[in-house]
């Protein structure tokens, strides 16, 4: 199975909205836990990226990957559900 079909959007918006909400703002985004948010100036797109992978979601839901090993994909995808646990506790 490819990984991005494991990818849920709702997911990674739910972990943008907490990385925004508790992270550090700073000129390059918001940072929490070693991932970084940053929106383009209308909101349309939002990327989630630590420094060795990277989700955007784009309008509608479409998403691109980007990262040179699936296991760093995978990290950042369980960073991200771990974000949005800990945010349902």
């Amino acid at each position: 199975m490819n990984l991005k079909d494991k990818i849920d959007v709702r997911l990674v918006l739910r972990a943008v909205s907490r990385i925004l909400e508790k992270g550090a703002q700073t000129d390059q985004g918001a940072i929490y836990r070693g991932i970084t948010v940053v929106s383009d100036f209308d909101g349309y797109n939002v990327t989630v990226s630590t420094k060795d992978a990277s989700i955007t979601v784009m309008f509608h839901n479409t998403f691109n990957t980007e990262y040179r090993s699936a296991v760093q994909m995978t990290q950042l995808y369980d960073q991200l559900k771990e974000i949005v646990r800990e945010s349902s506790r």
